[in-house]
């Protein structure tokens, strides 16, 4: 019996051992409840950490973006900074800022009213004037998808109650909106963007575009009113009173009396003459009436254009004769007036960024050798000589050089100049070229105060081959006694190849004699160009004017070499290159006048390749470009038919400001340039050698190579 309840015991103790595996505990199970809580409660801290650690760091980097804009404004302007408005307005990641800067402001909420202030765009790298002297309120920051604007309701002229001017940014630039000056009152209200047409209307839901204003004034209607005059010249007396309202009474009775508009060559000869030009660098053409010789040229009168009508600047009929005019590239004019021998006026006058109406600076007369200061009211004070030279000194700057067009009727009485033939030499636009060697000129440029801009070149600064854009060469452009100049300054060598180490060694401009941390000047000069189709206008620079590379970046994949890092755009797509986005930017914009590019036309470029015909890359339109390998072999143009012939023709010289870039240069001062037909290898492009012939060895990353530019001109011309 006993043997038997031992037997059943062991089995019950088993049986109880069995089911606890089975069912495990409560306090096991409590246990792992908890363990899993505290899991997601920990998992939960550490996502709200770190999203409080991404956003604390994003605003400690917001607040070193703002800081470091606001130092570059503040080391730009030398007024006070009345409001500035950040924003990332182009949603790059790249934080911007508007500002507004004066000294006459008051504040209403979140609304700044402003009277003579100067509105800057700036950015972590540099700061700029867009308007200036403007009067107004702020409407604030607009935000439209990803995109932001600000709108400015800004008063231009006495009898404009002030429309919203809108600004945004576009590739790192400012840009004025094509809906700017068009609404009034433009604000945000919730997720629309409101404004009106007039100041009695009702606000409406508007949409602000992302394309630049085009600018463009209207001068048609005061050409067409001289035309007439040109065509009733014989009859002046009779027919002056038909003129038109922009066409100058004063100009009517010298032609009719004194002047003849007959053949060139006479001794009293005068014709009339227009000429285009931006005084005040605000995208708006201002438009000059001239009469007089083509040598000896006087204006008579001077309009702006308020994007509706042209406004003259001064009365018509006040200028001429003996009330003269000079207008000074600092955007200020001088008006020069003599009653006789004992009596001369002085007047300077300043034309705003974008204004309709020109504001007077100062009113100095001289009267028996004695100067006047003449206030608002006509009242005089007597002041010293000296008080009259530093007026002269404040105000005055470069004397603009206007280019003028002889206004005629039917294109009757054409020019006695020459027609250019190909080979001729002419001179269009300008750049710097020649190096500074005068040791007065040279201190003086040095002691101008300079905005320095990072070129932003590349080389190769982590691994060889690895290309990258940095800072360490600079430029500048001052004017000094009335000319224009550029300063360089580099603190590393640049390389000859953008993929290769910004060092002496691989570099040409020590060569050339330019040497680290050190300023060198080259003086603006005119561009010569020589004709090569009188037909079509084709011209080319007749000097190296330049070193650039064909293509900044270079990556290598799939046998191929690639602009981009996707490998989408072979390296010798002219298309594509960057070579020809500096030629239709940078120096578009820097070696001619808004009234010189007026005169350029855009050319479809063939870029087939040079020696695979049935091969070839998009064609292009431009309005400046280099040559291709078939026009460089051009019998027309006035090159061999053969590209292994050492052809003088082809043959180019660089000059200062070119080596100074870098330029490879023999030992006869020649040096290759390159063409923009491409070879077979997507690394190398056609060129033409230091000895006149047509080659296969041009590289794309080559910076050592020189720019040869071609343009279109709507009319060649040997003036």
């Amino acid at each position: 019996v006993t043997s038997q309840r031992k037997n059943q015991y062991q089995q019950h103790v088993q049986q109880q051992q069995h089911q606890m595996q089975k069912q495990p505990s409560k306090n096991n199970t409590a246990k792992k409840v908890i363990i899993s809580v505290v899991a997601v409660l920990l998992v939960a801290a550490i996502v709200v950490g770190t999203l409080f650690f991404l956003k604390a760091k994003k605003e400690k980097e917001e607040l070193e973006h703002r800081d470091a804009v606001t130092k570059i404004l503040e080391k730009t302007v030398d007024k006070p900074i009345i409001e500035t408005y950040f924003a990332d307005y182009d949603n790059n990641g790249v934080t911007e800022a508007f500002a507004l800067v004066g000294n006459n402001s008051t504040k209403n909420g979140d609304v700044i009213q402003y009277t003579d202030a100067d509105i800057y765009f700036a950015d972590e790298k540099k700061a700029q004037i867009i308007d200036e002297k403007v009067t107004g309120k702020t409407n604030g920051i607009l935000t439209t998808g990803d995109i932001s604007y600000i709108s400015f309701e800004n008063t231009k002229s006495k009898t404009d109650s002030g429309f919203s001017y809108i600004y945004g940014v576009k590739n790192s630039s400012p840009f004025e909106s094509a809906t700017s000056g068009i609404y009034r009152q433009v604000h945000q209200d919730g997720d629309k963007i409101l404004g009106k047409k007039d100041l009695n209307d009702i606000f409406v839901q508007i949409t602000i575009s992302n394309e630049t204003i085009q600018l463009k004034a209207d001068y048609t209607t005061i050409i067409r009113q001289y035309e007439e005059v040109v065509k009733n010249r014989l009859n002046f007396d009779e027919a002056k009173e038909t003129f038109g309202e922009y066409v100058s009474p004063l100009m009517i009775n010298l032609l009719g009396h004194f002047r003849n508009y007959g053949d060139r060559g006479s001794e009293n000869t005068a014709r009339i003459y227009y000429s285009l030009i931006d005084i005040n660098k605000d995208g708006i053409n201002e438009c000059i009436i001239g009469m007089g010789s083509d040598s000896n040229i006087s204006i008579f009168s001077i309009f702006t254009h308020d994007r509706r009508n042209a406004i003259a600047l001064f009365d018509i009929g006040l200028l001429g004769e003996r009330t003269n005019l000079k207008i000074y590239d600092n955007g200020n004019l001088r008006i020069t007036g003599s009653s006789g021998a004992d009596y001369t006026s002085y007047s300077y006058y300043n034309l705003p960024i974008k204004a309709y109406e020109t504001e007077l600076l100062e009113n100095i007369s001289c009267e028996e050798y004695q100067y006047y200061s003449i206030d608002k009211n006509g009242v005089k004070t007597p002041v010293s000589d000296e008080y009259f030279h530093d007026a002269q000194r404040k105000y005055e700057g470069y004397e603009i050089y206007l280019q003028w067009t002889e206004i005629r009727y039917n294109n009757e009485d054409p020019s006695i100049i020459p027609e250019p033939k190909a080979g001729d030499i002419i001179k269009f636009g300008s750049y710097p070229q020649t190096k500074v060697t005068d040791a007065d000129i040279i201190s003086g440029l040095n002691a101008k105060s300079a905005n320095w801009i990072s070129y932003g070149y590349y080389s190769a600064t982590a691994d060889e081959g690895k290309t990258e854009e940095n800072n360490f060469m600079y430029y500048t452009d001052v004017l000094y006694d009335g000319e224009r100049y550029r300063g360089v300054k580099f603190t590393d060598y640049r390389p000859a190849y953008t993929t290769l180490f910004p060092t002496a060694e691989n570099s040409y401009q020590d060569d050339n004699g330019y040497k680290a941390n050190t300023v060198y000047w080259f003086k603006y000069e005119p561009i010569k160009w020589r004709v090569l189709d009188t037909a079509t206008g084709l011209v080319m620079c007749e000097n190296i004017i330049d070193a650039q590379a064909f293509s900044n970046t270079i990556y290598f994949a799939d046998d191929n070499y690639w602009s981009d890092i996707n490998n989408s755009n072979p390296t010798n797509d002219y298309s594509n290159s960057s070579l020809r986005s500096w030629l239709n930017d940078s120096f578009y914009y820097t070696a001619f006048e808004e009234y010189e590019r007026a005169e350029i036309l855009r050319t479809t470029c063939d870029n087939t390749y040079a020696f695979s015909p049935d091969s070839s890359y998009p064609s292009t339109t431009d309005h400046v470009f280099i040559m291709s390998y078939n026009e460089m072999l051009n019998y027309n143009y006035g090159f061999s038919r053969s590209d292994a012939t050492e052809d003088a023709a082809r043959i180019a010289q660089g000059t200062d400001y070119a080596k100074c870039q870098g330029l490879l240069v023999n030992s006869e001062g020649n040096s290759w340039y390159p063409l923009r037909s491409a070879l077979d290898n997507s690394r190398n492009i056609a060129a033409v050698s230091a000895e006149g012939n047509v080659t296969k060895t041009g590289a794309v990353d080559n910076t050592e190579g020189g720019i040869r530019p071609a343009i279109r001109l709507n009319e060649l011309t040997l003036l």
